[in-house]
């Protein structure tokens, strides 16, 4: 299955076997070795109820409508276990890359299935770099969303 530029798909986030956030992004380009997709400002969230393993029983961007401030560009390589994440400022100045730390997607027939694995890196554009969310990691392991093992290799 291939999608067309422009194609709206879903990307799903699944935790413990079941989707826990649904985001519509549209295809830009869908090749055998590349699937690059956008979110522009305001792509529609869906959070699926259920008792999740987080404080509240909640995804953490609950009560958000759709993706908030300028788009995101996000490119993943089927086998990676990150996307390459491109943000700009208005209008068209680099912000820099992050890179989402994810389950290796997993096609559907409506879009895609990945799982955030919470740790991620900001670049700059001048290349200096940092990880972000390592202590959000340990506290979604103390949640129940990630297992010791699990978190041990997310790290490696």
């Amino acid at each position: 299955m291939t999608w067309k530029r422009g194609e709206p798909i879903v990307r799903r986030q699944i935790v413990h076997g079941r989707p826990w956030l649904g985001w519509v992004v549209n295809v830009v380009e869908d090749r055998h070795d590349l699937l690059a997709t956008y979110s522009p400002e305001g792509s529609p969230f869906h959070f699926p109820a259920g008792d999740w393993p987080t404080p509240d029983g909640l995804h953490p961007w609950h009560g958000f409508e759709g993706w908030q401030g300028d788009g995101a560009l996000m490119l993943q390589r089927p086998g990676d276990p990150y996307a390459v994440w491109h943000f700009w400022d208005r209008p068209g100045q680099l912000r820099g890359w992050y890179i989402n730390f994810e389950v290796p997607f997993a096609r559907t027939a409506i879009g895609f299935d990945t799982q955030d694995l919470e740790l991620d890196i900001w670049i700059a554009p001048d290349r200096t770099w940092e990880f972000k969310d390592i202590e959000l990691l340990w506290e979604r392991h103390q949640e129940g969303r990630f297992t010791l093992i699990e978190v041990r290799r997310i790290l490696e």
